[in-house]
């Protein structure tokens, strides 16, 4: 009977080890390859940028606006940027400042369109950003009605790693939750700006791309505080400091300049949103050629017939006293 137990207990072992042995090579074998996987996965979820908006969530009010910022953190260097968020009915863009922005060339300045409710902007930072905190834009909000809304990235948004091979770097962002309560006010967090756009260096150059290969003005400037506004442009054969006496044309870079033959001072006017205004100059690179400019054109043209005119007065008083 116990010799018979003892065969039962050694067959039942035999099984056991036999059922062990695969069950271990089973278990070594998931293993393995769920640390392959997130050996594989690991590197995309290390270096993706992550955007956020500070605050993270906000209770609002229907009186006056509220602001907040949309910043990155990117632990591998970005240099790209085309951003695109969606602005649920309910809430309205009053302003996108791109102050203090850490995209110093923008290719689109923060612009939202109103018929897809889709705020967009794109812009590079030459040599990359990486870090946290990088601020992208801050978005001055309003709201039409009390309610529960989210502003979300879209998905059609795109950012660039820093590199000799142009690569789309991961994105991971969390939508915005707004709470509007009616009655309540915003303080709207204004901070005054009275400082004026950073200095900036205006360059002319000529491309067989742009204008038809004309002559065009390049210009970009930045500003720390409320942002850049708008850009206007001025030309004339002489230096001035007097800048309220320059003939002011709204510009956008590339310009095309009226003076081609380039022996006129060029005036460039930032403005950030707050009104204040820097002035940068250029001057003439053929400062020996007349102007070619149509305006300066009429004004010779002027002065021209005032000369004849003024000759044949002069011709015709000396014959009548003789």
């Amino acid at each position: 009977m116990m010799k018979k137990e003892r065969n039962g207990m050694q067959k039942n072992g035999e099984s056991a080890e036999r059922i062990s042995k695969p069950l271990g090579g089973f278990v070594r074998a998931g293993l393995f390859t769920i640390v392959a996987f997130l050996i594989i996965i690991s590197p995309c979820a290390a270096h993706a940028a992550s955007l956020y908006f500070d605050p993270g969530g906000v209770t609002a009010g229907t009186d006056g606006i509220f602001k907040v910022g949309l910043l990155i953190d990117a632990k591998k260097p970005v240099n790209a940027f085309d951003i695109k968020l969606r602005i649920p009915v309910g809430l309205n863009v009053v302003d996108a400042s791109d102050g203090n922005s850490i995209i110093n060339l923008w290719i689109e300045r923060p612009s939202f369109d109103q018929s897809t409710r889709i705020l967009s902007f794109s812009g590079i930072v030459p040599g990359g950003f990486s870090g946290r905190g990088g601020r992208l834009a801050v978005l001055s909000l309003a709201a039409d009605e009390p309610g529960s809304f989210n502003v979300a990235l879209d998905l059609a948004s795109v950012i660039m790693l820093n590199g000799a091979v142009p690569t789309a770097d991961t994105i991971e962002s969390a939508a915005l939750p707004v709470i509007v309560e009616a009655g309540k006010q915003n303080l709207g967090n204004i901070i005054p700006d009275y400082d004026p756009p950073e200095e900036f260096i205006p360059s002319v150059a000529t491309s067989s791309e742009i204008f038809n290969g004309r002559y065009a003005l390049y210009f970009e400037a930045q500003d720390k505080g409320s942002g850049i506004q708008s850009y206007l442009e001025a030309e004339s054969p002489f230096f001035t400091k007097d800048y309220r006496s320059l003939t002011w044309r709204d510009a956008r870079s590339p310009y095309l300049i009226d003076d081609q033959s380039l022996s006129s001072y060029i005036y460039v006017k930032a403005v950030d949103k707050a009104g204040n205004e820097r002035v940068e100059s250029l001057p003439p690179v053929n400062p020996g050629s007349w102007p070619r400019s149509s305006g300066w054109a009429i004004i010779i043209t002027i002065a021209l017939i005032l000369a004849i005119a003024w000759l044949f007065f002069i011709k015709k008083f000396k014959h009548v006293k003789h």
